[in-house]
């Protein structure tokens, strides 16, 4: 199925009518591994990370591993909208969005590319990524959260995660088309490589040229915040690291590397200004 196409003719069907957005021209968004992983303390570092969203107070936060089914109900932060689909045992991607203002048309659309059987890639496969599309209509902006496959296994995992990143750029291009959009999470390539480079073909990054962290127990930068659609004046980017990772020197997750949150001054809105 081509999930381009089916976007865009969806959308063009069913859109809602205009509701006038409450948003400043000030767009704060985070995106952070959840480090979700079992056997990791989880309802720690849970607790850890929610009270660095509401330390925060992000207008949209973006999470990834945020695996099991109920996982979500840690993050039951007041203030916030969320979104996730759960699926059995799990959430779709191990993803969840939380927004200041109502979510509706949540969908999940999984990657084609999957990742190996015989690898660190197999958790991947077992949980079935893609990404979560969610659009918060009182701003008049589409989500969309993600976590590509892991690249630990160098060249053989660079293979499924081009194919997903492959996907993902052919429905980017169509919600360019449509809207404003925000795309951010964990993507597990670095930037000044070929797979930034093909994300930002479509899309912009917003937080490229945080300075390294330099703290050698922290993965590098993973998780990016790409926008498209509308235009900023200035971008106000820094490192997040929740308090289970602060101080850290022993053994850690995989997944453990900062969170990023970057501040948008917006100037030619997706809307019209409202007094």
């Amino acid at each position: 199925m081509d999930l381009d196409v089916t976007l865009t003719a969806d959308r063009e069907e069913k859109a809602a009518p205009f509701v006038a957005p409450r948003i400043p021209g000030r767009l704060h968004i985070y995106t952070q591994n959840a480090f979700g992983l079992p056997f990791t303390r989880r309802a720690r570092r849970f607790r850890a990370l929610a009270d660095k969203i509401s330390e925060l107070a992000p207008d949209v936060a973006l999470l990834q591993e945020v695996l099991f089914s109920g996982d979500e109900q840690c993050f039951r932060i007041d203030g916030y909208h969320a979104a996730w689909i759960p699926n059995g045992l799990f959430n779709r991607g191990g993803l969840l969005t939380l927004c200041r203002v109502p979510l509706t048309r949540v969908r999940f659309h999984p990657y084609r590319a999957q990742g190996a059987w015989h690898n660190l890639q197999l958790s991947d496969r077992l949980l079935g990524k893609g990404w979560l599309e969610a659009e918060a209509p009182d701003w008049g902006i589409t989500l969309v959260n993600t976590h590509l496959v892991s690249t630990y296994q160098e060249s053989r995992g660079f293979v499924h995660d081009l194919g997903q990143l492959a996907q993902l750029q052919q429905v980017l291009r169509g919600l360019a088309r449509l809207g404003p959009s925000v795309l951010a999470g964990d993507f597990n390539f670095v930037e000044n490589t070929p797979f930034h480079g093909l994300a930002e073909a479509c899309v912009e990054d917003v937080a490229r040229g945080l300075h390294p962290l330099g703290l050698a127990h922290l993965q590098p930068k993973l998780d990016h915040i790409f926008v498209c659609g509308f235009g900023w004046k200035e971008a106000q980017a820094r490192w997040v690291i929740p308090g289970m990772l602060a101080g850290t020197r022993g053994a850690v997750s995989l997944s453990d590397h900062a969170g990023v949150s970057v501040e948008l001054d917006l100037v030619n809105l997706p809307y019209p200004a409202t007094a």
